[in-house]
């Protein structure tokens, strides 16, 4: 029997990066899920549902993906060995994928679930801002924290330029 007939199961593929595929020929055994296909990249911790003809709909993560070349007859496919997850885990791995938007300014951006915003600004914009203020407590401590080694590693070598700034 080709390996094709056995494929009655379709999956939909959510990668840890958002991005999906959908409508995959599969075969969900227990444990295991099989797929005749090597022109998708289907990685540890991507996400397989299924969804049943009865309007169930089953979430597996990929634990190994188990790609296979093809050899001889056997086209090239993946074994994949994935975990049953519950709703609420398939939900929460939906809710937690990374997106990229390339190179992005802006001074405040808000991107994510339940309004979480992470403010980023470099050191010399702080550094710049604290020196213009009359503020002598912020620049005495922000002083300190420059003058110490394990942040003077991670800044670099600007960090004498920017304790000069105060």
């Amino acid at each position: 029997m080709p390996f094709s007939r056995m494929m009655k199961d379709t999956v939909d593929l959510i990668k840890v990066n958002g991005d999906k595929v959908e409508g995959i020929k599969a075969s969900v055994q227990e444990k295991q899920t099989f797929i005749n296909r090597s022109d998708i990249l289907i990685e540890v911790g991507d996400l397989l549902q299924r969804k049943a003809t009865n309007g169930s709909i089953n979430n597996y993560e990929v634990i190994d993906p188990g790609f296979s070349e093809g050899l001889g007859r056997i086209p090239a496919h993946y074994q994949i060995k994935h975990r049953n997850l519950s709703l609420k885990e398939a939900e929460k791995m939906i809710q937690s994928v990374t997106y990229n938007f390339g190179s992005v300014s802006a001074e405040q951006m808000q991107v994510g679930n339940n309004n979480s915003q992470h403010v980023i600004i470099n050191m010399q914009q702080l550094v710049e801002k604290v020196a213009q203020s009359n503020d002598e407590e912020a620049k005495g401590l922000l002083k300190k924290l420059l003058d110490n080694s394990t942040v003077a590693s991670v800044v670099g070598a600007s960090v004498s330029s920017l304790i000069s700034l105060l």
